[in-house]
């Protein structure tokens, strides 16, 4: 479950519904903590059956606490989500995609019924005159966001009341997996990236003196031997490590003699080389063309 992270709530505020001149409100708000933002309440009455759902967004603030830019994430309250007829409570937009805030910086939610001059009569929000928000204030539009005033220059309430949900940003868990795990020489191996909690840098040790940055690299083993593989993954919040030992194992070419030593037939074992087939009953030592004795 996602924590709350922020908490803008003050129940002597007064109130504020939405009409056909103002089309679109907004609160400005600076994030307390980096957190990932998930879901938003809006604390609010319906005095009807309203006809539209309420719509959300999140946006940069610009120098005079207005939204900048396109949304970062973006929301709804279905209109069967909303509270009772004359009964406040709390309201929740789930939205996507999840954004993570950065502490001490200023942004905008934007509530609005739609995006046309027409809107529904039917909400009203929860407002507070008592600066619970830090360097925080309301804001409306009387188009469709093109402009912007700001409500506490205009005798209307400062603040409007909600709650943000969202998750602790975290280090990266480092994990990956490779394919094939052996072979000959050489050995074209394909590393994928399987970390956790968002990595945005990665760094490869793929244990014969090779390394890459890349995601999900191919590598190439040239040389015989077993290689000790590791990973580690990084974010803004922190680094983390997997190493596997031995994890890739090189083998040299197969010899051009191949042998079978094994219970071929019953009281024998049989020998075969590319010249020449016997009996091993006889353990007198048999040496190769390359010198090998058997």
């Amino acid at each position: 479950m996602a924590d709350l992270f922020e908490s803008h709530f003050n129940d002597t505020g007064s109130s504020l519904r939405f009409y056909k001149t103002q089309t679109r409100f907004g609160q400005t708000f600076k994030a307390i903590s980096a957190h990932t933002v998930t879901s938003i309440d809006l604390y609010l009455m319906r005095t009807g059956v309203p006809p539209n759902p309420i719509y959300l967004a999140l946006h940069n603030a610009d120098g005079n606490g207005h939204p900048t830019g396109a949304a970062l994430a973006t929301g709804e309250i279905p209109v069967v989500d909303v509270s009772p007829v004359w009964d406040w409570a709390w309201a929740k937009a789930t939205l996507s995609p999840e954004v993570t805030l950065v502490s001490g910086n200023t942004y905008v939610f934007v509530f609005y019924t739609t995006g046309g001059a027409v809107v529904s009569k039917d909400y009203v929000l929860n407002f507070d005159n008592n600066d619970t928000y830090a360097d925080g204030k309301g804001i409306t539009s009387t188009d469709s966001g093109g402009t912007w005033s700001d409500m506490n220059n205009s005798g209307t309430p400062d603040d409007i009341q909600f709650r943000v949900y969202g998750n602790e940003p975290a280090a990266p868990t480092a994990a990956f997996s490779g394919t094939p795990l052996s072979g000959t020489k050489p050995l074209t191996v394909q590393f994928t990236d399987e970390s956790t909690d968002d990595p945005t840098s990665w760094l490869w040790d793929f244990g014969d003196e090779g390394s890459s940055v890349d995601q999900s690299p191919e590598h190439i083993y040239e040389e015989v031997g077993t290689y000790t593989v590791t990973l580690t993954a990084t974010n803004d919040i922190g680094s983390d490590d997997e190493e596997k030992v031995d994890y890739i194992t090189v083998f040299g070419p197969p010899s051009p003699y191949s042998y079978l030593n094994k219970d071929a037939y019953s009281g024998y074992h049989c020998f075969i080389e590319q010249y020449q087939k016997r009996k091993i009953n006889d353990l007198t030592p048999f040496k190769l063309p390359d010198g090998t004795l058997y």
